[in-house]
């Protein structure tokens, strides 16, 4: 069972929420209505735009929550690093102008017909502003009031916090011992490369579309051994029954360094040495943290 400590309502979490919304300081809520009242202002998104995969920075207790929209309008939603596998909150969404309304159906962890809702707003292309308007039931009940900023991490927008990552990773370490299994196991994001899911029980998912937990480009199960990740016959509509595999080094906690070490065949083809530097986003990490505030820093200085 994960720790589902972003997207469950922690009691503590609660308390804080609902003391700010009943009382409080004057200036912290006059800066909560400032934040509404931009929100206000911001166009109301469409369903394409809400098309693809988002990782939620703003909120350090739901840091890792990523959220799948897809065109047939279903969700997925999952803070523990297993949206492609076993997602918490998985069901169907429905958008009027800026309501987002969401309803459990079929969930791992959300009650079957539990809907809750939010008040959406788009800033700009690949960055997605929430505000909880229903909160739902328990064990998904999140406070009415809580406010999220997602990006689009799949598919990429290049947005000012993807530059922001980029001089994170950059600045990183070179070099690093090889990850273990328990440490490769979890949700990756690179702004140059697919978004990739490792799995405890040995399965793995790449994606590049949006579509990890329906429809990923590349699924199947890697081995571990060393320093090498071996993906053998790989499923998946991109490159079926291809093999490949990479030369991996933990960088940090959450910071991983790739080396393709073994060419996959078709158009998953990357030449031998092609180097990737993925950060673990769910679920969150202390690198992951860091590039949370990283772009929400470059976003707040738009």
């Amino acid at each position: 069972m994960k720790s589902h400590k972003g997207l469950l309502a922690l009691p503590a979490l609660s308390v804080v929420l609902l003391g700010a919304a009943c009382g409080g300081d004057a200036g912290q809520k006059s800066t909560v209505e400032e934040k509404r009242t931009q929100a206000i202002e911001e166009r109301s998104p469409t369903a394409v735009d809400l098309n693809g995969i988002w990782l939620q920075i703003q909120d350090p207790d739901s840091l890792g929550v990523l959220i799948r929209f897809s065109p047939d309008h279903t969700f997925a939603m999952d803070d523990g690093g297993e949206l492609a596998s076993k997602p918490e909150a998985v069901g169907r969404f429905q958008l009027e102008g800026r309501a987002l309304s969401l309803t459990s159906q079929g969930s791992n962890l959300c009650a079957d017909g539990d809907s809750w809702a939010w008040r959406a707003s788009l800033p700009e292309n690949g960055r997605l502003n929430l505000v909880r308007t229903e909160e739902g039931a328990d064990p998904c009940r999140i406070p009415i009031g809580t406010e999220w900023t997602l990006v689009r991490v799949m598919p990429r927008t290049y947005i000012e916090g993807s530059k922001a990552v980029r001089a994170m990773i950059d600045a990183g370490p070179a070099e690093g011992p090889p990850p273990t299994a328990a440490e490769l196991a979890g949700i990756w994001y690179s702004p140059e490369a697919p978004l990739v899911q490792f799995s405890p029980d040995g399965t793995f998912a790449i994606d590049n579309g949006g579509y990890l937990d329906t429809d990923p480009s590349v699924r199947g199960r890697y081995e571990l051994k060393g320093d090498t990740i071996t993906f053998p016959n790989v499923s998946g509509h991109a490159c079926p029954g291809t093999s490949f595999a990479w030369q991996a080094s933990l960088l940090g906690e959450g910071l991983l360094r790739v080396v393709t070490s073994k060419e996959a065949g078709g158009s998953c083809r990357e030449p031998l040495g092609t180097e990737w530097t993925f950060i673990r986003v769910s679920p969150s990490s202390p690198t992951s943290s860091e590039a949370s505030a990283e772009i929400a820093a470059a976003e707040a200085g738009d």
